[in-house]
């Protein structure tokens, strides 16, 4: 935690002193699958969609029956707060990384103080219904009068989770790698290219193919990947940064994963993570004998020991460990499976 930087303080006035079972077990199942359940990438876009079909004439012609309608529409009301409220805390993750410039220390400062904020989050009542969200128009829809009605009885606890959701899901971007949206450490690549974005006002698969570049690279330089490398000297940082930016720049494949990326249901991204974790299995990047499970394991929970060891946690992260697992299993199935391979044998 970095002292006289925190927005937790912001959080303080209305904390509750006691911490029930119930917000114990909904704090755990957050905590564990958080990476997953606060990247919010996919509800944004549709919020946005929806907010920009808010704007009628009346919102030009008599914006006092509009900012009426906000307060008396739950949809209405929740588009436009999640929309309001998006990227605020920013400066809070910026003055962290100021503070932390290491990249090692700085995601170290964020998971402690993500860690905190989700068990402020944990107890609100609104935070037992966040993992039902889908990627759809309705669950955020049913969610979105559950919160309007919980804000006629508490207003504060509304206040509290429109600040305390966009500061956990703007940390969890950073520590996903999606930080280039931020431009915290953002390769001069990735400002380039989002200059030539806003200069040419390109549309939103540019914008996806900087993130999936930004995210993949990130990804495949976590520990578990020197963990199991087969020859860390020949499959260096560098190497697995080229070889994203070779998949991606490929006409045919970089389009496609591009596409899924930035478009399709919000966990396509670990299918196309454990799809090119499988190919590069396949072709003999990793140990001999290494389980799909076992490495499924590692990349989620890299400090395992750190985490609840009660049977419902267990069993949820068995779960998302099972699902990484027979995704990466899927890579021989990728259409880019034999280029994965041609590329990893031109370095034997």
């Amino acid at each position: 935690m970095v002292a006289g930087i925190s927005m937790n303080n912001t959080f303080n006035f209305a904390r509750s002193n006691s911490f029930s079972h119930s917000n114990k077990l909904s704090y755990e199942r957050l905590l564990v699958d958080a990476d997953r359940l606060f990247s919010v990438d996919w509800l944004i876009r549709r919020l946005f969609s929806e907010f920009q079909s808010m704007l009628p004439a009346e919102a030009v012609t008599d914006h006092h029956l509009f900012f009426y309608s906000l307060r008396q529409e739950s949809e209405r009301w929740f588009v436009w707060n999640m929309i309001t409220s998006h990227q605020q805390s920013l400066g809070e993750v910026r003055a962290i990384h100021q503070a932390f410039p290491e990249k090692e220390q700085f995601f170290s400062q964020l998971k402690d103080e993500r860690q905190s904020l989700i068990e402020d989050f944990s107890k609100l009542t609104i935070s037992k219904c966040w993992d039902t969200l889908r990627d759809d128009d309705f669950t955020w829809r049913d969610f979105a009068h559950k919160l309007f009605d919980l804000n006629k009885m508490r207003p504060e606890d509304s206040v509290r989770f429109f600040m305390l959701i966009d500061y956990i899901c703007v940390i969890t971007d950073v520590l996903c790698g999606r930080s280039n949206l931020y431009y915290l450490d953002a390769t001069d690549e990735d400002k380039a290219l989002l200059q030539e974005y806003i200069a040419n006002e390109k549309s939103a698969p540019d914008l996806g193919t900087i993130s999936a570049r930004a995210e993949l690279k990130s990804f495949l330089k976590e520990p578990w990947f020197d963990k199991y490398s087969r020859d860390k000297k020949k499959y260096t940082a560098e190497w697995r940064e080229n070889f994203i930016d070779a998949l991606l720049d490929h006409e045919q494949y970089g389009k496609m994963i591009v596409d899924d990326w930035d478009f399709s249901a919000r966990n396509r991204r670990d299918i196309i993570k454990g799809g090119i974790v499988g190919c590069l299995k396949l072709a003999g990047v990793f140990k001999d004998k290494l389980s799909n499970l076992g490495l499924a394991r590692t990349i989620l929970y890299p400090n395992l020991a750190q985490l609840p060891d009660d049977k419902e946690s267990r069993k949820a992260r068995h779960k998302k460990s099972n699902t990484l697992s027979n995704y990466i299993r899927q890579g021989i199935k990728q259409e880019y499976y034999y280029w994965v391979d041609d590329y990893v044998k031109k370095f034997d």
